[in-house]
């Protein structure tokens, strides 16, 4: 029969084995990568300036507004979502007065809906999205450059090309700051667009006016996007929590001097928005934890295999003293 300790020893050995081979394979059967969530509960992202400026289309034309502007942007994961590529609904409205007025389509400034697919863990969209922009109008094919509404998981300390929908092409966002924020460490990154005629990059309504000369004639005008924004991203997960938005639209000749404002507003994500943002980001499982608990039953694993071994054959084994007979 075997002694105690080595069976002992065969049992540390086995364990050790286990370890490292659940070590080893644990990325072939377990995804430990942090993912957009498909049943996210809060995907709503709510703006408000009292003292907005925007131009204004009724029955009468366009007329320019000053006062309360409300801005949301929403998404939703639809089908065909799946395991790797989730796809998105994002619908952008712009409203006269508070969120409250946004059942009032007389207050509606402008709505935007983009549906396209983008990778879960990495952010980046997969092909062309489609944009309905306007009503009775055909939808447009826009390529997402870039990254929107998720960033990388485990996201750097670097520059990344954030999607902006007004230009729709990426404008990069650099680096500024890593803040801890009701317990997650938060990375902000800051883009800043300088003035753009938006009538050079694509075809669309209300990306040129008429302006009405001294002589009683017009001229055409041209609509110049510019702006900054901060985006707020959780950094093991690469989720967006939060924005500061300084947007600067207005209509100028084409030699890019300012004759009218298009669209000015200044906010940030709500306080609300952003805790909610937040709390549901700390609920998506934790790659770079499971990564560490991972090589650390590894390490443990080959700790314990070393010791079963070498028990196995006997080193820790009771020491059999031999006595020499005196002569």
């Amino acid at each position: 029969m075997l002694p105690k300790s080595r069976i002992i020893s065969v049992i540390v050995l086995g364990l050790g084995i286990a370890l490292i081979a659940a070590g080893a394979l644990a990325p072939v059967f377990l995804d430990l990568r942090a993912k957009l969530p498909l049943d996210a509960e809060y995907t709503t992202f709510s703006f408000s300036d009292q003292g907005g400026r925007a131009q204004t289309v009724s029955e009468e034309g366009t007329q320019p507004y000053e006062g309360p502007l409300a801005y949301q942007l929403h998404y939703d994961t639809v089908d065909p979502s799946g395991k790797e590529d989730a796809f998105l609904r994002v619908g952008q409205t712009t409203v006269r007065g508070t969120e409250a007025d946004a059942g009032d389509v007389e207050n509606l400034v402008s709505a935007q809906v983009w549906n396209f697919t983008i990778d879960r863990v990495s952010g980046a969209a997969q092909g062309k999205a489609r944009l309905n922009h306007t009503i009775a109008s055909p939808a447009a094919e826009v390529a997402v450059d870039g990254y929107w509404l998720k960033f990388p998981s485990a996201a750097e300390k670097t520059t990344y090309p954030v999607f902006d929908p007004t230009l729709r092409q990426a404008e990069d966002a650099v680096f500024a700051e890593e803040q801890e924020i009701d317990g997650r460490e938060i990375y902000r990154y800051d883009q800043e667009i300088a003035p753009v005629n938006v009538a050079t990059l694509y075809a669309g309504m209300g990306n040129t006016t008429q302006f009405e000369t001294p002589d009683g004639g017009t001229e055409p005008g041209y609509l110049f996007h510019s702006g900054k924004r901060s985006i707020y991203v959780d950094h093991a997960t690469g989720m967006v929590v939060g924005m500061d938005l300084d947007i600067d639209d207005y209509y100028g000749t084409r030699e890019g001097e300012r004759r009218e404002d298009a669209f000015v507003f200044q906010a940030s994500t709500s306080d609300e928005d952003r805790a909610q943002l937040i709390e549901q980001a700390g609920q998506i499982p934790d790659p770079q934890a499971a990564n560490i608990a991972r090589w650390i039953g590894f390490g443990l694993g080959v700790v314990l295999t070393i010791i079963g071994l070498l028990g196995v054959f006997g080193v820790f084994g009771p020491r059999v003293q031999k006595v020499k007979r005196a002569l």
